[in-house]
């Protein structure tokens, strides 16, 4: 069974950060794909202290619950996970865009990552 469909904010809130990183990163590998919020612009950032991020999500209900609060008029997108490996994360290493996984809602302890670590994340994981 696919546990992204049962990760929900509440039981990653209780989760410990390290742990939720693990979980939220291994459900985006078995479903092959990550979710981004796309809006009347095109891609979701978000910038802060000079830092420009990319929040992703393991599945449309995370994003949209987070999306209606912070972004209301985007609607969440798919990333395949090939397309996530070799054009994005490549590219994101490049201009210096981080990743923000899995941001909640309310929640201030958010994990950024660079696209370099995700990278070798994969490559660790294949």
């Amino acid at each position: 069974m696919d546990n992204s469909d049962s990760l929900d904010f509440s039981s990653l809130k209780a989760m410990q950060e390290e742990e939720r990183l693990a979980h939220v990163l291994d459900s985006m590998m078995k479903n092959k794909s990550v979710i981004g919020l796309m809006g009347d612009s095109g891609w979701i950032l978000m910038t802060s202290n000079g830092e420009t991020y990319l929040p992703i999500w393991p599945n449309e209900t995370l994003a949209m619950a987070w999306g209606e609060v912070e972004s209301p008029n985007a609607k969440p997108k798919e990333i395949e996970k090939d397309e996530w490996l070799e054009a994005w994360l490549p590219g994101m290493a490049k201009n210096g865009t981080l990743v923000l996984v899995c941001p909640l809602l309310d929640e201030q302890d958010h994990t950024l990552l660079p696209a370099e670590q995700l990278i070798l994340f994969n490559q660790e994981s294949s």
